[in-house]
């Protein structure tokens, strides 16, 4: 998904395939290239890998399900301070010091074991994000959009999804919930998600160009982190900033580190807090390790823990708990903290940052991000009872292949409590007319079939 070349053969492929009959042989051609560029990305990785282990004997293919080479060893210094150590050892002879080479090997098994539950932490974190993107839009069929991860997506920032999102919102609200006006509706919002993906990925491929003219180095080309480059808005400070060459390189090496370290971070802080307070929902907020409300019940719980005689007690605490820990899934108090870290390096350019700044820069946008992430907005639906005569009636949704939107994708999250909601189908079961299999409703089309709606 990282690979430039990869997404360019998919988003060609998805275009081929909007007429697979006239576009056959170049289809059957560019999923032949699909597969070999593929190919070569897992046989480099692979080789990759081959290279850490002999770099690195004493540790195996993968550490703890994760492969050595995703582990950036070579970035770690208390990993390579160990290695130093051992390399020392063994310059010294097999039988100098076996007890110490052995004990240094197994710090340096622990070592890369940190850095794996690391490794895996960032990437639950991020997964995290874009589940809580795609529960607020149940329409999208997956976490990503034209293989841009949902989190990069600022989908309410753009007018017409939110016209399309509140209309949606009255439909669900609706008496009777018009099946068929909500998978039109679903339809529109997916298509809008697509273009809200294209606009990104030209962003992504301009900055990606301007970089390479100001001499962008080969090797940096290659070893790029393109979560940078998803998130735009930081590479483009990055090009106001700064001149050309070295300078370049610099500050993007810098950039890659201090953002992977914040989020490494923040990944980290998360799970200790899930341990620390198993009976919250996972996605909790980061507010709960200073709220006075949260903390005042954790004190009298651990007390009650040490005799372990009043569980029901216990119980109501950690149930009490858990409801506050809901109540503050949208505080903004972490958000506000991170901000204000930043303060001191607020007038200063990137390249004049020093890492600990970028870090806490890095860490103030991606808590921001999370937060707006889970923030729910509420709309103000228009008063459609004026329409309600204009209206079709209310038809019977069926599932069509490959529709963006199905049955088990509709939510009633944003639904209004105690609304009153009825689902009018008729039987087809026994359908007299052949199935029929119908594609994505093309923007246009769906454009007109809406003027029934609107």
């Amino acid at each position: 998904v990282e690979d430039p070349v990869f997404r360019a053969l998919s988003h060609e492929l998805d275009g081929l395939r909007a007429d697979p009959v006239k576009n056959a042989e170049q289809i059957a051609a560019t999923e032949r290239a699909v597969r070999a560029r593929a190919m070569e990305l897992g046989s480099a990785k692979l080789q990759a890998t081959e290279e850490e282990q002999r770099k690195y004997p004493f540790l195996p293919r993968r550490v703890d399900d994760v492969l050595v080479s995703d582990l950036r060893l070579a970035e770690d210094d208390v990993f390579q301070e160990l290695v130093a150590r051992r390399d020392a050892l063994v310059a010294a002879g097999p039988g100098s010091n076996p007890e110490l080479l052995t004990a240094t090997e197994r710090q340096l098994r622990g070592r890369a074991s940190e850095l794996a539950a690391a490794n895996k932490s960032v990437d639950a974190f991020r997964t995290d994000e874009d589940e809580a993107v795609r529960a607020r839009n149940p329409f999208l069929e997956s976490n990503e959009v034209k293989l841009v991860p949902l989190r990069f997506l600022n989908l309410m920032d753009d007018a017409k999804f939110r016209e399309y999102y509140k209309k949606r919102l009255a439909t669900l609200g609706a008496e009777e919930v018009d099946l068929e006006r909500l998978r039109v509706f679903d339809e529109l919002l997916c298509e809008c998600a697509e273009i809200i993906a294209e606009r990104q990925l030209k962003r992504y491929d301009a900055i990606w160009s301007l970089m390479c003219k100001r001499g962008l180095s080969p090797d940096l080309q290659t070893a790029f982190p393109s979560i940078l480059l998803l998130g735009c808005d930081a590479m483009e400070k990055v090009l106001d900033s700064l001149g050309t060459g070295d300078d370049l390189d610099i500050i993007v090496r810098r950039m890659g580190e201090t953002q992977a370290l914040a989020e490494r971070g923040i990944a980290t802080e998360l799970n200790a807090l899930r341990a620390a307070y198993p009976m919250c929902v996972r996605d909790l907020n980061p507010a709960i390790g200073f709220d006075k409300k949260f903390q005042r019940l954790e004190k009298k719980r651990l007390s009650l823990l040490e005799d372990c005689t009043e569980v029901e007690l216990i119980g109501s605490l950690e149930e009490e708990q858990k409801e506050r820990g809901v109540e503050l899934l949208l505080d903004e108090r972490y958000v506000a903290a991170s901000q204000k870290a930043c303060e001191g390096s607020k007038n200063k350019g990137i390249h004049e940052m020093t890492a600990e700044e970028l870090t806490a820069l890095w860490r103030h946008q991606l808590l921001a991000r999370r937060s707006s992430h889970r923030a729910v907005s509420f709309l103000e639906v228009p008063n459609e009872d004026g329409e309600d005569e204009q209206r079709p009636p209310v038809r019977q949704r069926r599932k069509r292949l490959n529709s963006c939107a199905s049955a088990s994708t509709t939510s009633f999250i944003d639904v209004l409590v105690n609304t009153p909601i009825e689902i009018i189908e008729e039987n087809t079961l026994f359908c007299p007319s052949p199935p029929v299999v119908i594609g994505r409703v093309a923007s246009s089309v769906a454009a007109r079939r809406m003027q029934n709606f609107l």
